[in-house]
């Protein structure tokens, strides 16, 4: 399970677009669950706070705007708690890749911080160039600060 925490909550996101489906590998179906509702989910189903998504035994690939892409994998779940509405950037800042991992991701203007409770989770961005992936493991903090154009780990 995944749950999403995206800070600078405003007035009326209950109601707004925080992002939508970019993706959903052919083999899967995954399901969106929103006021105790459960709907299949297709390409560009908006997503909005409070949300609830499952990859069941589908992969997906998840936009939160402006610039968070989010993969998920087989047999995960990630819950929308809050966001800020708007559009997708051009390009993401943060790409974050788990699968049956829980963790969650706090968003600023410009820092994406990640802690893992379970698993691990990959994280990239177009603006750090590394051989090696950067990879968060359970019990890890890491901080994207996107001024900087940099990782930092935190205690």
């Amino acid at each position: 399970m995944i749950y999403l925490l995206l800070s600078f909550l405003t007035l009326g996101t209950a109601l707004a677009t925080v992002g939508e489906v970019v993706s959903i590998s052919s083999e899967g179906k995954g399901s969106l669950e929103r006021k105790k509702n459960r709907l299949p989910l297709a390409q560009k189903t908006p997503l909005k706070v409070r949300d609830t998504i499952s990859s069941q035994d589908a992969e997906l690939e998840l936009w939160l705007y402006p610039g968070t892409q989010v993969n998920l994998g087989k047999d995960s779940k990630l819950s929308i708690i809050s966001g800020q509405p708007g559009k997708k950037a051009a390009a993401p800042e943060v790409n974050l890749t788990g699968a049956g991992t829980t963790f969650e991701v706090l968003t600023g203007k410009t820092d994406v911080e990640v802690r893992v409770l379970r698993g691990e989770v990959v994280i990239s961005s177009p603006h750090i160039q590394t051989f090696v992936p950067e990879i968060i493991k359970k019990g890890e903090r890491l901080r994207y600060d996107g001024r900087e154009k940099a990782y930092v780990r935190l205690k």
